[in-house]
């Protein structure tokens, strides 16, 4: 008999705690510890799928890297990556090839990728210490491929920078790309879906040096997921905006040197 009081105090103190934890739960709703909220989750998975970690640019060639071939001769391009460089091949055969001697055929395709990419460059000034690269109408930049992209700099120790961190140089050439070449974007339409209209809602991210621009991140996904797609149309547009931009210089200057060209005196010029 005398173990009834001690079972019912017991039953009282679990009844209190059950209380207490349901009161707790009424307030603010509780996360485990440790674990972020679900907007934060949705947060971090959007700029990871967006704005991931840079790991290097596209291979933007539509030649085999070895054999010079267009990459889609044999059908669906070979993908292999070197020194952490994405690269494409007509065939298995010629990425086999490259393994033997990646130095050789990456040099070929570092001037190709320069030729390609240094029209679009945003900047004359060193992308690491800001310094002029023109001097006495002299450019005197050192040119350095990381990643598939290109970077100008200085000197040796910028050089030895841009490849210690990469991907923050990558961001401050993009961000330039941003302000400087998106306002004067060459298409009208999304490069996706050309029955979309490019305005101020559209989505604006940099490919490679390139600036784009798409209605929607759904098409901003497809352009990342197979740039080589649409990259073309952009390069076509932009080497196009540029001559006719060149074409107008000369006609101005023209017109500038026959405007300060005078006339003849019917005396011969003498006074």
């Amino acid at each position: 008999m005398r173990c009834f009081p001690l079972i019912a105090v017991l039953c009282l103190a679990l009844t209190a705690a059950f209380s207490f934890a349901q009161e707790g739960k009424k307030g603010v709703k509780q996360q485990p510890i440790g674990k972020p909220a679900p907007a934060q989750q949705d947060a971090a998975k959007s700029a990871k799928a967006d704005d991931g970690p840079w790991k290097g640019e596209p291979y933007t060639l539509t030649t085999c890297a070895a054999s010079g071939r267009d990459i889609n001769v044999k059908g669906t391009p070979q993908v292999s990556f070197f020194e952490g460089r994405e690269l494409k091949f007509c065939c298995g055969g010629c990425s086999a090839f490259v393994k033997k001697d990646p130095a050789k055929f990456l040099a070929k395709v570092d001037e190709q990728l320069i030729a390609q990419q240094l029209p679009i460059y945003p900047t004359q000034k060193c992308i690491v210490a800001g310094t002029d690269l023109v001097k006495n109408g002299k450019d005197t930049a050192k040119e350095v491929m990381v990643g598939n992209r290109l970077f100008r700099v200085c000197c040796g120790k910028c050089v030895a920078k841009v490849k210690a961190d990469p991907a923050t140089y990558a961001a401050k050439l993009d961000a330039m790309v941003i302000e400087k070449m998106a306002p004067a974007y060459p298409i009208s339409t999304c490069v996706v879906n050309d029955k979309k209209a490019i305005d101020a809602k559209s989505k604006t991210f940099v490919v490679a040096g390139r600036p784009v621009k798409t209605c929607c991140a759904g098409c901003m996904k497809k352009v990342k997921a197979d740039p080589m797609k649409y990259l073309p149309a952009i390069d076509t547009a932009m080497a196009e905006a540029r001559a006719k931009a060149a074409a107008e210089g000369k006609g101005k200057k023209k017109g500038m040197q026959k405007v300060k060209v005078q006339p003849k005196a019917k005396n011969g010029g003498k006074g």
